[in-house]
């Protein structure tokens, strides 16, 4: 196909029209060509400006795993339909919850939700996706706050692990220093007890976090005073 000996040679789609260019992203899924395909997934993706054009070429996207494509039509459909968009997010996920077109869709429901609390889902969403890549480094507070949720169905040394990794991604988690703590006191080690929660407080100060102070404290005047 000339087109694809021009773009071999150029590295470039823009003097293509769009349906040379569809031609062009099957033919690069066909011989795995990664550059022709990332080239033709940007352009087309800048061509989707209306809902016309985002239903024109949704299916084409879906159909060659274009993640860029995908993105721009379903941003467009999410600004009248945030039902369907969100439905097409859970399929994504359903279908393959690694690909990067599911991390795609999940980045855009993130920023274009109407409200609050369809943020923090779809951050939610995001994070667990990220905990099954193992990329642990891209979201750092959700996957914290995922992993977390994870201890509290583990035991032993795994649940300690579980902890330890949740709050090196996110600091502010105090669960992990909570729960060292009542282990510490299970040991007798109140000082070290009352230390470990004193570092919750250096940042985040709450009733809980206050009473086992006290409670620990208690004891711990006791044994100084015999």
């Amino acid at each position: 196909m000339r087109a694809a000996e021009i773009f071999s040679r150029t590295r470039s789609v823009d003097s293509f029209n769009p349906d040379v260019v569809l031609e062009l992203l099957s033919l690069a899924n066909k011989f795995c060509s990664g550059d022709m395909k990332s080239a033709c997934d940007a352009y087309l993706a800048s061509l989707v400006y209306d809902m016309e054009r985002a239903m024109l070429l949704i299916d084409s996207g879906l159909d060659e795993t274009a993640p860029l494509l995908v993105a721009a039509c379903l941003q467009v459909f999410m600004k009248s339909y945030q039902v369907q968009f969100t439905i097409q997010v859970q399929m994504a996920m359903e279908v393959d919850m690694k690909a990067n077109t599911t991390v795609m869709l999940l980045e855009r429901l993130g920023d274009c939700a109407n409200e609050h609390w369809q943020t923090q889902i779809a951050f939610h969403q995001l994070g667990c996706v990220m905990l099954e890549r193992e990329e642990y480094k891209r979201c750092p507070k959700v996957l914290g706050g995922c992993i977390r949720k994870r201890s509290l169905y583990c035991s032993g040394e795994e649940k300690m692990m579980d902890l330890d990794t949740a709050t090196e991604l996110d600091p502010t988690l105090s669960y992990r220093y909570k729960y060292r703590a009542v282990m510490m006191m299970e040991e007798n080690k109140i000082g070290e007890a009352i230390s470990e929660i004193n570092r919750i407080i250096g940042f985040k100060v709450s009733p809980d976090c206050l009473e086992l102070v006290l409670g620990f404290q208690f004891p711990w005047r006791i044994m100084k005073e015999l």
